[in-house]
């Protein structure tokens, strides 16, 4: 369906429940000259396989029922909303969600999101970029570029602590949730970690710097922040607090190069393990480090010195 505006005043379904149907929709023109608008829920009666949205701008209604998404839009963002597991993939020949202006926010409501293909949203300083599963896993391995993005999955974020189980991101800014599951997210460059909460465990690898100005916790499991670009840092921040099972977990920092903090910082764990090319300023009189059993510090190139 093209045209230069595009507006559904009613329901849109598939023909039948047990067909596949999908449809792409263009929006001709520029900004809100090629808008498309879905006036009404998607799916409501038969649940559509796949939609394709290629648009100046698009406003969606309700919660609809997709099962694949694909979307380019020029402006003002993406707000869909979805009953059940909804996949980010290639739909009519286009692939993945881009917004080159605006904020995009995923949700599905009793499913699970799976990234098949990219996520590409506008990273200017005031956009943000939600994925949101309210009882469901946020997976799969398409990259995830934002100013801030936000993984809430409450089962779980990833699938595991190997590269095809891991989400990705591209982010400036990152907050990660999981209420019920772990974590497992790869970051492709630095960020900086605003928040994160993981019900069982949080496992962050960075290919840059790692920035931690907030909170890093979890109810049981372990914390695990790991910097692996070369001479890649991790920061702690005054603001930063890691806290691993509810003080009983294992709180890990690897960086292949510095470590540091300043003073406010804390660490809490029943074992903290911190690994590091070298240290900048003193971690260990800046940062407030509570273990109930074993801490380790390791430096991996040159000597450490403990004081001023």
């Amino acid at each position: 369906i093209t045209g230069a505006r595009v507006t559904f005043n009613g329901a849109v379904n598939a023909a039948a429940a047990a067909d596949a149907t999908t449809m792409r929709v263009n929006g001709v023109g520029a900004g809100l000259s090629g808008m498309v608008d879905f006036n009404a829920a998607i799916g409501g009666t038969a649940a559509l396989d796949g939609l394709a949205v290629d648009a100046g701008a698009v406003a969606f209604t309700g919660t609809n029922k997709i099962g694949a998404l694909a979307a380019d839009v020029e402006t003002g963002g993406i707000l869909v909303v979805n009953q059940g597991d909804l996949t980010i993939g290639t739909v009519e020949g286009l692939v993945g969600v881009n917004a080159d202006a605006g904020n995009i926010i995923l949700r599905s409501t009793l499913g699970d999101l799976i990234l098949e293909d990219n996520v590409t949203g506008d990273t200017s300083a005031l956009a943000y970029l939600n994925l949101v599963t309210d009882v469901g896993s946020i997976t799969g391995q398409g990259l995830v570029t934002g100013n801030f993005v936000s993984f809430i999955g409450e089962a779980g974020v990833g699938t595991g602590p190997e590269s095809t189980g891991r989400v990705n991101t591209d982010a400036i800014n990152l907050q990660i949730g999981s209420g019920s599951g772990r974590a497992f997210v790869n970051e492709a460059n630095s960020v900086n970690v605003t928040d994160a909460f993981g019900a069982t465990g949080i496992d962050l690898t960075a290919a840059g710097d790692v920035n931690i100005d907030g909170y890093v916790r979890t109810d049981a499991g372990d914390v695990a922040i790991t910097a692996t670009g070369a001479a890649s840092d991790i920061s702690l921040g005054s603001a930063s607090n890691l806290t691993a099972g509810g003080a009983i977990g294992t709180v890990r920092l690897n960086a292949a190069g510095n470590i540091s903090s300043i003073p406010g910082a804390t660490l809490t764990g029943s074992s903290i393990v911190l690994t590091a090319d070298d240290w900048i300023g003193s971690i260990l009189s800046d940062a407030t480090l509570q273990d109930t059993e074993d801490l380790a510090i390791i430096d991996t190139a040159r000597g450490l010195t403990v004081g001023a």
